[in-house]
This record gives C-alpha cells, sequence and structure tokens, in this order.
C-alpha cells in the first residue's frame, strides 16, 4: 500500500479530512494537506521524494518538519539523519498524541522556539567543516 493510502487511512482514523490535494502530470508529484481543525498535516511528494510536515491552524504559512518534531520528542542530536517516508509515518502514528501536544495553542511559541533552535543546529551539523 502506497504511503498516501496508509497515511490518508490513518488521518482519517483520527477525524482528519482532506482540505487541499493536488496532483501533477509530471515526475508523479502531489500534495495532501489533513485537517482536523487544529492541526494540518501535509504529505508532498516532490521528484519522488516523501516528506511530512505538520502546522497548527493558527499559523499555517509555518510548518514544522515531521523530522525535527521527532527530534524534540526523542531528543535526538543527530539532525542530519536520514528516515524513510515508512519510517516518519510510523512515528506519526506511534507519538501522534504527543505530537498533537506539542502542536496544540498552549504549546505553539514554545514548540515553534525549539525547531528554530533544532534548524540552526542542523545547519550548523550540515556545514560544520566548510
Amino acid at each position: 500500500m502506497s504511503i498516501r493510502y496508509k497515511l490518508n487511512d490513518f488521518l482519517d482514523s483520527q477525524n482528519f479530512k482532506v482540505i487541499k490535494e493536488d496532483d501533477s502530470d509530471f515526475f508523479g508529484d502531489f500534495y495532501f494537506i489533513y485537517s482536523n481543525g487544529i492541526i494540518n498535516v501535509r504529505l508532498i511528494s516532490d521528484r519522488s521524494i516523501e516528506s511530512l510536515d505538520l502546522c497548527n491552524v493558527m499559523d499555517l504559512n509555518y510548518w514544522f518538519e515531521l523530522t525535527l518534531i521527532k527530534a524534540v520528542i526523542t531528543n535526538e542530536q543527530d539532525l542530519l539523519k536520514i528516515t524513510t517516508i515508512n519510517d516518519d509515518l510510523n512515528f506519526l502514528e506511534e507519538y501522534f498524541l504527543e505530537i498533537c501536544e506539542l502542536l496544540n495553542s498552549q504549546n505553539f511559541s514554545s514548540i515553534k522556539r525549539k525547531i528554530e533552535v533544532l534548524k540552526d543546529r542542523r545547519t550548523n551539523q550540515l556545514f560544520s567543516n566548510c
């Protein structure tokens, strides 16, 4: 089963609905945005590279990469660690309640600051040999 159907099944079971979607004729690109009215989940496939991002509906212009949310929850120090989209979906399913808690309106500012720190740390790791 493809990742988009697995994600759709899981989010449907959590009362999310597709609110926006696009399928391109080029490269098999697509995106789907799901929402439960509080949190949005976005699945993107761009030239066969798939990613999962999340945002709080309070700020639709600020999407959190699931990999960085994972780093917050698991205290991952290697921010260049590569995971598969299936690993990401498994993490989303396993830690869904914690992720929702991090992205709720009470925690939104705090998680946003933590993610910004992790983005800077990841950039430093990426370019540490330059």
